[in-house]
């Protein structure tokens, strides 16, 4: 009885598709990083307090191969401009050393949203501050929340008493943004007990933690026009 043979190219090792172009692991399976929560969310944080002088939009980019020294890159952005830290790690990594600090891109999670997808672009979060103190980087936190619902994870997997990041950009625009914004706020001092708040944008009430505010990249461009 002569016995069938698979084809060498449907047997191909999982290192062989590693070589081939993209990345055949998508999800970063490979990497999974330390967890204290039920969601398996990466633990970051407490980098000690940090303050820089600025913050760096990400898709600004600099020319300069120097260091960025006291300066932030930030990913308070929309989000097509910066998926390649997720799809591209090593690349976007790349650039992100140019600065003495990242802060962790801040995936969209909104109200409206499936749980699901809130959970995992707040996963998205973690694993690539995660992924960027593996390589050596002095990293924070940004922190989004989406209501309620979403308390339960918005804040897991960052450890308490650490410098965390905020964007204030859009949370003043009605009494019910603003209302969320607030309410998200206070449940994130009581949960991190943060010892020192990065603010991309201008706090709309008096901050009860210590507070840096920053200006927005379109405030920059206005006091410098």
């Amino acid at each position: 009885m002569q016995t069938a043979t698979m084809p060498t190219f449907l047997v191909r090792s999982s290192e062989d598709w590693q070589k081939l172009p993209g990345n055949i692991d998508a999800l970063h399976t490979r990497q999974i990083f330390e967890t204290d929560n039920a969601l398996g969310l990466p633990v970051i944080g407490n980098a000690g307090p940090i303050r820089p002088d600025r913050l760096h939009p990400y898709n600004q980019r600099t020319r300069s191969t120097d260091k960025l020294n006291r300066s932030a890159v930030h990913f308070f952005l929309d989000d097509y401009q910066f998926e390649v830290a997720w799809n591209r790690p090593n690349r976007a990594l790349s650039y992100v050393r140019r600065f003495d600090v990242a802060i962790t891109p801040d995936f969209s999670i909104w109200s409206h949203w499936p749980l699901a997808l809130q959970q995992w672009n707040t996963y998205r979060n973690r694993w690539i501050g995660a992924f960027w103190i593996s390589e050596g980087l002095t990293v924070i936190p940004s922190v989004s929340w989406a209501g309620p619902k979403s308390f339960d994870f918005a804040f897991a997997g960052i450890l308490r008493n650490s410098t965390v990041a905020i964007s204030t950009v859009g949370c003043n625009v009605n009494a019910k943004s603003r209302g969320n914004f607030i309410d998200g706020y206070c449940e994130m001092i009581e949960r991190l007990t943060p010892t020192l708040v990065l603010c991309y944008g201008r706090m709309p009430f008096e901050s009860i933690v210590e507070t840096i505010e920053y200006p927005t990249f379109w405030e920059e461009r206005k006091a410098y026009a």
